[in-house]
């Protein structure tokens, strides 16, 4: 869309100020075709500020480079802060449920039907328990959390190289990282949702376990993947932030304007024609014969 609309502006520009120039040119209907050239001349400045709106904003992010571009590097940086989030979810969730085990073992008879729920066998609860952390472990931390967690890492790192706002494909990473960070939260949710008996995460206030209860996905509440888009989002913010041209920004523009104007400043009027810009030719007051000129 951005490269459509430019090259609209460009074709809408050369057309103006083409036509201007063709009609000071013209070799006929000179009084027709001044009142277009008068027109379009005057109208060429409002005309070119308009068009170049887009352009004028360009600066305007510029000026905010530093800021962006320090933004985007924290911003893709405490997406792996994720990943912390979800090894400290999980080694609670190992401890919680390794304690929740071990105080049934220890009080089995006043936890009777926990005992039993938990499917226990009397002498084997030792090896069962630690069978079902290692399951838990794996569950929670398997080579496909290692590989999720190199993969994105590495990506993360690739797209935080040659941050800038003279970077065209900046704000479309911005969306692509976004995406990316939402699926790999969904992995980790995905890798959190199986449960097995002993687990639990609810304690008491002494921090030992209650009792087994429902298990919570990571990240339940949505604060970790929050954090990691909330930066993201704002970066859209400096870049359609709107503000007064910078300096270069007035500069550049007014050097585009003369440039764009000078074929018209150059182009010679028909020797026949006795209109200017602003009244008329000098022959046509002094004498009937014309003389080339070439004033505006």
């Amino acid at each position: 869309m951005a490269g459509a609309l430019t090259v609209l502006i460009v074709l809408l520009l050369l057309a103006l100020f083409l036509a201007v120039q063709q009609l000071k040119g013209c070799d006929g209907r000179f009084a027709k075709r001044i009142i277009w050239e008068r027109i379009l001349f005057w109208a060429s400045p409002v005309l070119f500020v308009a068009l170049m709106i887009p352009y004028a904003h360009t600066w305007t992010v510029q000026r905010n480079n530093d800021e962006i571009v320090k933004q985007f590097s924290e911003s893709i940086n405490s997406s792996k802060q994720m990943f912390i989030d979800y090894e400290a979810y999980g080694e609670e969730r190992i401890q919680s449920a390794s304690l929740y085990m071990d105080d049934i073992i220890l009080n089995m008879d006043s936890l009777e039907d926990e005992y039993y729920e938990c499917g226990f066998i009397p002498g084997l609860e030792s090896m069962q328990k630690e069978n079902r952390i290692y399951a838990l472990r794996i569950q929670l931390m398997s080579c496909d959390y290692d590989s999720l967690k190199v993969m994105a890492t590495k990506w993360i790192d690739g797209a935080n190289q040659g941050a800038n706002v003279w970077n065209v494909f900046l704000l479309g990473n911005i969306e692509e990282i976004k995406s990316a960070i939402t699926i790999w939260h969904s992995q980790l949710v995905s890798f959190s949702s199986t449960t097995y008996l002993g687990d639990t995460i609810q304690t008491m206030e002494d921090g030992r376990v209650l009792m087994q209860g429902g298990i919570v996905p990571f990240d339940n509440d949505g604060e970790s993947i929050k954090n990691a888009l909330d930066g993201l989002s704002s970066l859209s913010n400096l870049f359609t932030e709107r503000g007064w041209p910078s300096l270069w920004g007035w500069l550049t523009g007014i050097l585009c304007y003369v440039m764009l104007l000078y074929p018209w400043y150059t182009q010679d009027r028909n020797s026949n024609n006795p209109y200017k810009l602003i009244g008329y030719q000098s022959w046509k007051k002094q004498d009937s014969n014309p003389i080339i000129s070439t004033g505006i």
